[in-house]
């Protein structure tokens, strides 16, 4: 609550009016209900202060990278089908990030992560499950330089994560699959969920360091 004085010397001749509210009177007083504001002056510190809860530290978020074989429709199938089978269905897919919303089939998803564009030699499809905020990325490749296509998975509960690789592995002819934190720096340890007998070295060496 404010109070202000406003002192006005009334004329002899002159009407009272809105500024002195028409009480003839030489003191006003008004009683002003306004809510305290920060000083404009920013050395200066406010009148009044108010308690900031402090905020809980961001939660722990994990990052997944899946090798496997070259991917066809068959196991990019099979890992759509785990995503469905975990609860996480996907609701926004695309070949640009953010992925938009998707409404179509089960076939026509198949078909944009197996389908290149011409004269591209990788076709990247971004997904995401709005479900617990679940983000992947399937990348596959058409060049001899490479021999693996990859799919990364993010996520901030660890367990399912853990659990979706596994199973993942077992859908797609895996050769290797890793679990980090996001953020945790390329030489964390890096908590290998999977490894076949046929990955090749340039992938094995991976367990113990940088995922491509």
């Amino acid at each position: 609550m404010i109070v202000i004085l406003h002192y006005a010397a009334q004329l002899a001749n002159k009407r009272p009016n809105k500024t002195d509210a028409g009480n003839g009177s030489k003191l006003i007083c008004r009683v002003i209900d306004a809510p305290s504001s920060p000083s404009p002056d920013p050395s200066r510190s406010p009148t009044s202060t108010r308690t900031v809860k402090s905020q809980k530290p961001n939660s722990a978020h994990y990052v997944g990278y899946l090798y496997t074989q070259p991917l066809n429709e068959e196991s990019v199938r099979g890992c759509l089908e785990v995503f469905n089978s975990s609860g996480l269905p996907i609701t926004h897919l695309s070949h640009r990030d953010p992925p938009k919303k998707w409404a179509g089939t089960a076939d026509e998803a198949i078909a944009m992560v197996t389908t290149f564009q011409p004269k591209h030699v990788s076709n990247y499809t971004f997904l995401r499950s709005s479900a617990i905020r679940l983000d992947a990325t399937f990348v596959l490749r058409r060049d001899e330089r490479w021999d693996h296509d990859t799919i990364y998975i993010s996520m901030s509960n660890q367990g399912l994560l853990r659990t979706l690789l596994a199973d993942l592995s077992n859908s797609s002819a895996a050769f290797l699959a890793l679990l980090g934190v996001s953020g945790g720096g390329k030489q964390q340890d890096w908590e290998t969920i999977f490894i076949s007998e046929l990955c090749p070295p340039s992938l094995s060496s991976l367990a113990h360091g940088l995922p491509a």
